[in-house]
């Protein structure tokens, strides 16, 4: 799977670290292991579970990207968003599809 052309371009600007999200499920009285497990670099973990109590933490004003590791969690991440009224939302997905073009994950 590529990335489509506008979230490449999107991602090679520097102030994009500030406004990439990762989705990793947080378990019960646990860390968040996914995120722990390897992230995009600057990307800030916020749980689709908590989300919709954070969104003062997320820009409104710049692209927000999503992704979790199997997609579905950042899907669910971008409906919120949606309906909370952002207006530049990319759903990566997966990942995995971000380590395949190149990225870096740490």
């Amino acid at each position: 799977m590529r990335l489509n052309q506008e979230l490449n371009a999107i991602l090679r600007q520097p102030e994009m670290r500030e406004a990439i999200l990762s989705q990793a499920s947080e378990p019960v009285g646990g860390t968040p292991e996914e995120f722990a497990g390897g992230h995009i670099p600057g990307a800030v973990n916020i749980s689709v579970e908590q989300l919709a109590q954070r969104l003062n933490e997320v820009p409104q004003d710049k692209p927000v990207v999503l992704y979790c590791r199997s997609g579905n969690r950042s899907n669910q991440a971008a409906q919120i968003l949606d309906r909370a009224g952002y207006p530049q939302i990319y759903d990566l997905g997966g990942i995995g599809t971000w380590a395949q073009q190149g990225y870096p994950v740490e």
